[in-house]
């Protein structure tokens, strides 16, 4: 089910020349802020803990949220446009497209939208502070 939404999405990503971090558990795609990267999401495969899917990364730590500035507000209305879709589900302070069944064209569209308006918003933010590539902030 995963086959042709995750290589949509990191398609997308390619075209935006967002950074793909890859690990042992998935993948980040994350946004350049001067120099800094700000996660957009999270990709997983099926044998994950998260099972196949796509999270947000919209207020946890090192997310949207924590690292720029003002965003919080859009956040919101970002996070209601997602619920609209039916595809976006919350997931604790994220929300969660689960892939546990195959996803038509249009709604991988709707997806990879909801991503680039996220993407876009994150990217007239500033940075709230200076951190440091682990997160914390160089004043601590």
């Amino acid at each position: 089910n995963g086959r042709m939404f995750f290589e949509r999405i990191l398609r997308f990503a390619a075209e935006k020349s967002f950074l793909l971090r890859w690990g042992s558990k998935g993948f980040s795609m994350s946004v350049d802020k001067a120099g800094m990267y700000v996660p957009i999401c999270y990709g997983y495969p099926p044998a994950a803990v998260f099972r196949q899917s796509l999270y947000t990364a919209l207020a946890g730590q090192g997310g949207a949220s924590h690292k720029l500035e003002g965003i919080e507000k859009k956040i919101e209305r970002l996070w209601s446009e997602a619920l609209a879709t039916g595809l976006f589900h919350p997931a604790g302070r994220e929300l969660k497209v689960l892939v546990n069944r195959a996803f038509g064209d249009t709604e991988v569209q709707i997806v990879v939208d909801w991503l680039d308006r996220l993407a876009r918003t994150m990217e007239t933010h500033d940075l709230k502070f200076e951190t440091r590539p682990d997160g914390g902030s160089f004043d601590d």
